[in-house]
């Protein structure tokens, strides 16, 4: 997507005027009349040349500098190039697929009134500050260029991928509530905005239920699911999240019986078809889940989150070679995708390529010096070496970083466990449950709490 850059010399404005425009009449005016009277011409002439030759010179110096003179609107130009980015913004939001924007959560809100506003021409005239503007613009359609790259939905980002949660909700959030503010400075409010906004329609309910979702309040995003599915009982989507939702809750059968629900409307529902997959890996049923992901691929074969998941569930039966071969058809298709290549290298590692595995990490820390899992996974490695002191820096460095997701706590507790750190061990994998009671199942059958295993708490935790 093409980003939308404010060129300050597109317009006339007055800073321009008094340091270019006005100087430059003024020397070929006041030089073309002095070389004429020099020359025995006449003086009005010679004044009337010195204009005209001042105006010429000046146009050409505009034309080169691709200035546009435009007095449309006080504040020089304001109007017109307030005008020019919106029709920008009005085919970059136009050109967004129509399936893709569905998935966006909360987002989708803020375009819907950004483009509302501007169809309605709900822009406010005076006093506008175009800089802030298209500060605002542009950051909200940076995070739908961010969405669009990394391919998250509430679909794809809660499928089970082994020691990866691909969403950085927190820091999107705090945008979202950015955009928002920025977004009212530009809004006249609206009787029907405030009527909407006091009885909100399903599609904000699932909207609203994923941004919980997306700040691990899981039980708080039933609660919306169940309202939205409540007013709208066909709403297969509201049905599907709250699975979703159960899942990390560690309902995985009550999770099961909605995507079978969903399935039964929908015997081709790829969301749920994945869902219950990964539901029936978490639970031990491997061959099920894999005849799940197979359907999925009998429809798409490109399907990222089956393919993934596929090699996921081969990598926990110990098929690694087979599930490398998996990650890298899921990485023809996107090979920019950080959890792929995290994931592969996971695979890697416990076929016994850990060199490799390192090098994937490396890669993603080379786009991203600030990827808390695949720091992780190199103190895991670390850890293993028996190099306590290299993997204690990059410990503390997610420490530094991020270490509220349950992911990235879960990853550090089995490093704790590693260096025989129980204490803190036992500390983080308890603070990793809270946000979510599937690692439960995970720390069960983890090797690297294999040192902490006999501990009654730890007993206790994962029961």
């Amino acid at each position: 997507m093409k980003e939308l850059d404010y060129d300050p010399k597109c317009r006339l404005d007055v800073k321009t005027l008094i340091i270019i425009i006005i100087p430059s009449f003024i020397v070929v005016s006041l030089l073309t009349y002095l070389i004429l009277v020099k020359f025995d011409a006449d003086r009005t002439i010679a004044a009337a040349a010195g204009v005209f030759s001042a105006m010429f010179i000046v146009y050409m110096i505009m034309r080169v500098n691709g200035i546009k003179l435009d007095f449309k609107f006080k504040g020089l130009g304001i109007e017109a190039e307030l005008k020019e980015n919106i029709k920008n913004i009005q085919t970059e939001v136009k050109n967004t697929k129509e399936e893709f924007i569905k998935q966006m959560g909360p987002i989708n809100q803020n375009i819907t009134k950004l483009t509302n506003s501007i169809q309605q021409q709900n822009i406010q005239k005076t006093d506008i500050d175009f800089g802030d503007m298209s500060k605002v613009i542009i950051k909200l359609l940076k995070m739908v260029e961010n969405q669009e790259k990394r391919n998250i939905g509430i679909d794809k980002s809660t499928v089970s991928i082994d020691l990866v949660k691909r969403s950085k909700a927190k820091e999107e959030l705090k945008d979202i509530e950015e955009i928002r503010e920025g977004l009212k400075k530009f809004q006249k409010p609206s009787i029907t905005d405030e009527i909407k906004e006091k009885k909100l329609t399903v599609a904000e309910l699932v909207s609203e239920g994923n941004t919980q979702f997306y700040i691990e309040n899981y039980e708080k995003a039933v609660e919306f699911y169940d309202k939205a599915f409540f007013i709208d009982p066909k709403n297969m989507i509201a049905l599907c999240n709250k699975g979703i939702a159960l899942k990390q809750l560690g309902r995985l059968e009550d999770a099961i019986k909605l995507y079978d629900q969903v399935l039964e409307n929908e015997p081709k529902n790829v969301l749920a078809l994945n869902s219950k997959a990964a539901s029936m890996m978490d639970l031990g049923f491997f061959e099920d889940a894999i005849k799940l992901y197979d359907q999925v691929l009998e429809i798409d074969s490109k399907d990222i989150i089956a393919l993934s998941n596929k090699a996921l569930n081969l990598a926990r039966m110990g098929n690694y070679k087979d599930a490398i071969q998996l990650y890298d058809q899921a990485l023809e298709i996107n090979s920019e995708d950080s959890s792929l290549l995290i994931n592969k290298g996971v695979a890697l590692d416990k076929f016994g390529h850990t060199e490799d595995a390192i090098k994937l990490y490396d890669q993603v820390l080379e786009s991203d010096n600030k990827n808390s899992l695949a720091l992780m996974l190199k103190a895991n490695v670390f850890a293993r070496q028996g190099n306590t002191e290299q993997a204690m820096q990059y410990v503390e460095k997610v420490l530094d970083l991020n270490h509220e997701e349950s992911t990235v706590l879960y990853n550090i507790a089995c490093t704790m466990s590693i260096m025989n750190k129980s204490d803190q061990a036992l500390d983080f994998l308890e603070q990793a449950l809270q946000k979510s009671a599937t690692w439960k199942i995970s720390a069960r059958n983890d090797k690297d709490f294999d040192n902490i295993k006999h501990i009654s708490r730890f007993q206790k935790l994962v029961s």
